[in-house]
């Protein structure tokens, strides 16, 4: 009931103010013409009752101390008091807010990005925990991808799980307006199920379109290229579409934005059923069949009730039921459950965990410097403001309200600051997806949410503690009088304030310095980057790729095919040079193989490129020893390889390696004499180190790449060489169409280093 009563005082406060203060004037008025009355003139006599009745202002607000929400109208006052004060500083605030504006922002667009690549649950993960379920190697503690045979165990036999679902990436050629290659995925019948989506058109696989091998040549079209490629006509579904030159029936088209479990790879443009493996990976066996063939990602959805550690538990049991009798420590097979959190894997999170705590220090130090600079601003500010506040004192203010009432301008400020981050954050996000070449589906989820704004928020409310408290603590810490007579404002009588001024400033100056320092060392490192020598002469080159295998060329057709390409290319007016290879530099891919010297049994790691004869002249990557390969070393009885200089001091140091023959260990391929020695390049990204090099000649058994050196514009010759593979194939998809400038500057972006990370 006295709640309700003072509810009830609160709501009708300012009549009652107006009653008390009729009130209280009406007793003086009496008071007064009581004097009157007594012989006292009306001056002496108004004085006189004055006097006697008391303090009007200090009784106004005992009685209002009675009728209780005191403290909540002297909170409305200081705020209206701050939004005045702080709006009547416009260049102050402005600096004030700008500053903190800059660190909020910087703090909330690094947050983001960490959140979706880290912690953000995908959209398609709110029907329930989804999991990875992972292979572990033996006794290490690193994780791979596990086998078919091995998937089908834990689909059957998990219990803790409602659904458990596999799929694997792998390049696809796909017919239509425009042929192109593209990301597909090999998915198990019941991995939209488990993942709780519904086709937006049409429907997904049927449980019985993944049970018999080569059968049930269907597909699911992604969003994204069933606008691109369809046009976004629903009358696609039951059409024909060919895959790897094989008709396929589109049943269904996914929704928009699933692109597959782990958003920030590369995005899954379709996916066709398991059963179909030959059809999609063509250049590969019968993975189906291998219970060694460690080649899907497995996912499952927890029940109800159920953990991830009761899952992990009931996992690594069954992975211990595929283990033969005999099988030793170090090969047997066991399992780990772990979250599905962020755009990744787990394992791609791990190694890409220190890359975001690096990156996401500059930020933090920006903050810091930001909430220094507000706090000797805002220090400066309220000492100039002493005088003011021995006032407020004098006439009754506590020091806990003068500093309650510059916390309130700190909070107004940080509210505008916090409103200007977002808009920060908005831009710097902008700049990240630009720059950075964020994977389009991570870019579209780089948007300020509820946990963006959650985090915006604590970073906001930090802020004020920070700047806010320690200023209005010490500016308020003074003797009345001497500030009356504007005295006391100095370091010698006041020491508090200068002492934490000094504080404050060694604070910003050593932050300052150390983001200097960052941005110095982050700026050289870039800098030297962009200077690294290649090994190479980038100026001029351009490169086209195609996938051949994916169209079912045969071997004599696909060397015709090659042959034809490179001599036409060759033949263009403004080209120099021309040849392929499997791999090119600083394209993001590498394959990699251990290599054995014969006799003194000298090992070493290589990345291994298959390559035409001129590649080294069209690179401008000279050879120090030996000789480039001919067109007669592909048919030559005594198989040949060149090496680079960091694998020659490797596996013969001090020693000429031409002459020399050399084996992929553990691999039935044969002995190769090594014919010459090429210089050390970049192969993976620009500031890897020194890494081993093994050329042999081309024999393109997945996607391979022209490499031209053009004379002039290098991008002109890019519109040459796609007319002739047309002429050629006109089904035949190309992809990366870059000059090697561009292939230097991806290697320094985001998307780059996310993809790189997956491969090395």
């Amino acid at each position: 009931m006295m709640l309700f009563r003072h509810i009830w005082f609160f709501v009708t406060r300012w009549r009652r103010i107006q009653d008390l203060d009729d009130e209280m004037r009406l007793h003086v008025e009496l008071r007064a013409a009581a004097n009157r009355r007594g012989g006292l003139d009306a001056e002496e006599a108004a004085r006189e009752a004055h006097v006697r009745f008391g303090n009007v202002l200090k009784l106004r607000e005992e009685a209002r101390d009675v009728w209780g929400f005191t403290e909540l109208e002297r909170i409305g006052g200081d705020l209206r008091q701050a939004v005045r004060r702080v709006g009547h500083c416009p260049p102050w605030t402005l600096v004030v807010v700008l500053t903190l504006a800059l660190g909020i922002g910087a703090m909330t667009s690094m947050f983001t990005l960490v959140d979706v690549m880290l912690l953000k649950p995908a959209p398609w993960n709110k029907a329930g925990p989804l999991v990875w379920i992972a292979g572990l190697n033996g006794r290490s503690a690193g994780t791979r991808n596990v086998s078919y045979p091995d998937y089908l165990v834990y689909r059957d036999h998990a219990t803790t799980l409602s659904g458990v679902a596999a799929y694997a990436g792998t390049a696809m050629s796909v017919g239509g307006r425009q042929p192109q290659r593209v990301l597909g995925g090999l998915a198990s019948g019941n991995y939209f199920d488990v993942l709780g989506i519904r086709a937006q058109v049409g429907r997904t696989f049927a449980s019985n379109e993944d049970t018999v091998p080569g059968d049930h040549a269907v597909v699911v079209l992604s969003d994204a290229l069933w606008k691109t490629q369809f046009g976004a006509d629903p009358r696609v579904i039951d059409t024909r579409v060919t895959i790897n030159g094989h008709p396929f029936t589109i049943i269904g088209v996914a929704p928009r934005g699933f692109t597959g479990v782990a958003y920030a790879d590369d995005p899954e443009q379709l996916w066709v059923p398991m059963a179909m493996q030959r059809v999609a990976m063509p250049t590969s066996r019968a993975l189906v069949n291998d219970p060694n063939a460690g080649w899907l990602r497995v996912v499952g959805r927890l029940r109800d009730r159920t953990t991830t550690a009761q899952a992990d538990a009931e996992m690594r049991v069954i992975a211990k039921q595929l283990n033969p009798p005999d099988t030793s420590r170090s090969q047997e097979k066991s399992a780990r459950v772990l979250p599905v959190r962020g755009g990744m894997t787990p394992w791609e999170q791990d190694s890409l965990a220190p890359m975001f705590e690096l990156i996401s220090i500059v930020p933090a130090l920006v903050l810091l410097v930001a909430c220094a600079n507000v706090a000797n601003v805002l220090m400066a500010y309220h000492l100039s403001r002493r005088r003011e506040f021995a006032m407020r004192r004098a006439i009754g203010a506590s020091r806990g309200r003068l500093i309650r009432l510059l916390l309130t301008e700190s909070v107004i400020l940080a509210v505008l600051a916090g409103v200007a981050g977002f808009a920060v954050s908005f831009g710097l996000s902008a700049l990240i997806v630009h720059y950075g070449e964020v994977p389009t589906d991570v870019s579209v989820l780089l948007t300020l949410d509820s946990r963006a704004l959650l985090a915006a928020t604590a970073v906001t409310v930090l802020t004020i503690v920070v700047f806010g408290l320690a200023p209005a603590v010490t500016a308020t810490k003074f003797d009345v009088l001497p500030a009356l007579k504007n005295e006391g404002t100095t370091s010698t009588t006041s020491p508090g304030p200068a002492r934490l001024r000094r504080i404050f400033v060694i604070a910003q100056v050593a932050v300052a310095l150390a983001l200097v320092i960052t941005a110095g060392l982050f700026l050289q490192s870039f800098s030297r980057a962009m200077r690294v020598d290649p090994g190479f002469d980038p100026l001029g080159l351009v490169t086209v790729s195609f996938d051949l295998n994916l169209q079912g060329y045969t071997p004599a057709r696909r060397d015709a095919f090659v042959l034809q390409f490179v001599e036409r290319a060759a033949a263009l007016p403004n080209v120099i040079s021309a040849a392929t290879a499997d791999i090119l530099p600083l394209g993001g891919e590498m394959v990699g193989a251990t290599l054995v010297s014969e006799g003194r049994n000298n090992s070493a790691h290589a990345t291994v490129a298959s390559i035409s004869p001129r590649y080294f002249e069209t690179l401008d990557l000279p050879l120090v020893l030996g000789r480039e390969f001919t067109r007669a070393d592909s048919a030559a009885d005594a198989p040949m390889a060149i090496v680079n200089e960091t694998l020659a001091r490797r596996l013969w140091p001090g020693m000429d390696p031409v002459g020399k023959r050399v084996h992929v260990a553990d691999s039935k391929e044969p002995w190769r004499e090594v014919i010459g020695v090429a210089r050390d390049a970049k192969y993976l990204f620009l500031t890897e180190s020194a890494r081993g090099a093994y050329y042999v000649p081309l024999r393109p058994q997945s996607a391979a790449s022209l490499v031209v050196r053009a004379a002039g514009d290098a991008r002109a010759a890019l519109s040459s060489l796609t007319a002739i593979a047309r002429d050629l194939d006109p089904n035949l998809p190309l992809f990366n169409l870059h000059t090697m400038d561009e292939r230097i500057r991806r290697s320094l972006n985001l998307k780059f280093h996310l993809r790189t990370s997956r491969i090395s």
